[in-house]
């Protein structure tokens, strides 16, 4: 009876050691791929900076060369403020609820 809770109390400590590496495992995983997407994402928005400064510059010769643009970059300049300032908006007030979500559970741990 001794021998055999011994032998069951040595394959509960390996399966929990085994799902402790697969865990680790896979934690390590997870973290080289969203490093990877990550990385790929920053390349990508860098390269596309690049390139619009390209196009910034070539838009603003074309400008000085005709100058009934300028009135319509300016409407351009103006939605494209607006737009973001939507966005802005609407992640401020994603940010206040969660804010507010994880200030309550934070609080709700002291008591």
């Amino acid at each position: 009876m001794k021998n055999q809770m011994e032998m069951s109390d040595k394959r509960n400590k390996y399966t929990a050691l085994l799902n402790e590496n697969s865990f680790k495992l896979e934690r390590i995983l997870e973290s080289i791929i969203v490093g990877m997407l990550t990385g790929l994402i920053i390349s990508f928005l860098r390269f596309l900076v690049d390139k619009s400064g390209y196009l910034l510059v070539n838009t603003y010769k074309t400008i000085g060369l005709k100058h009934w643009l300028i009135p319509v970059w300016i409407i351009f300049l103006i939605t494209i403020g607006y737009i973001i300032g939507l966005i802005a908006k609407r992640m401020l007030q994603l940010g206040e609820v969660v804010f507010h979500k994880l200030k309550v559970y934070y609080l709700k741990s002291f008591i």
